[in-house]
């Protein structure tokens, strides 16, 4: 996968940008992949990339959980594989379960979790009070960790202005959406409204580049100052 540097108009940004799906090498003896996670537990990830390992195969994985600078080295199985398919919209990735997890390891990933997830809530749109403008049906969630499965697109990255999501099927440039935004340790999901600013339409010949650029608008200040603390704390990307 891109490292999604060659986004329009990124020589031009404005704002810093924090990684929420975070970067991970898989490897077996034969060959290398980079994938990007953004739901793990102590006990596995899932691993978004075109390409994945199948189904029952050892790999190794080696990535730093966002916000940590020490690179984890695990080894793991794959339980659940799924190509990139473009008909039906699907990203590919894969579900690993983790094996022989040293204490320390364990310990950094059971800690990411706690603290982005169990702080007082639950990433659960159901049972957490959003607000914010209607006017469209579209809504798109923002999770810094997804709990749900649904493969048809998840948010890469995020900044004070904007996001980028990664799907196969991208709006149209123009195109006002609604973003529930969950944020660890925030009390409540916050709906704010957005617009596609650009898109990167799917190109077989480079397989997991896809996606839209989401531009927010409107932003209160006081969710503007969430941000940029949430950026501070876990961005370290001047982009």
């Amino acid at each position: 996968m891109g490292d999604l540097q060659t986004e329009p108009g990124a020589e031009k940004r404005r704002f810093r940008r924090v990684y929420f799906a975070f970067m991970v090498q898989a490897s077996d003896s034969a060959r290398t992949i980079l994938g990007r996670c953004q739901r793990i537990s102590s006990s596995g990830l899932y691993v978004y990339a075109p390409d994945p390992f199948p189904e029952g195969h050892p790999i190794r994985l080696r990535y730093a959980l966002p916000g940590q600078t020490d690179l984890l080295d695990v080894e793991g199985k794959v339980l659940r594989s799924r190509r990139e398919d473009a008909d039906t919209g699907a990203l590919g990735g894969m579900l690993v379960l983790l094996a022989r997890l040293m204490p320390d390891s364990e310990k950094s990933i059971r800690d990411f979790v706690l603290t982005c997830i169990l702080r007082e809530q639950e990433y659960d749109g159901r049972s957490l009070p959003s607000e914010g403008p209607d006017g469209t049906s579209d809504v798109i969630p923002i999770r810094f960790f997804g709990t749900d499965m649904h493969l048809d697109e998840y948010v890469v990255n995020i900044s004070e202005g904007g996001a980028f999501v990664r799907t196969l099927r991208p709006r149209a440039p123009g195109t006002q959406v609604l973003v529930d935004l969950y944020l660890p340790g925030a009390s409540r999901v916050t709906r704010l409204n957005a617009r596609v600013a650009w898109n990167r339409p799917h190109d077989p010949s480079a397989p997991g580049l896809s996606g839209m650029g989401l531009e927010f608008l409107g932003v209160q200040p006081d969710l503007a100052d969430t941000l940029r603390t949430f950026v501070d704390r876990f961005g370290n990307e001047s982009v």
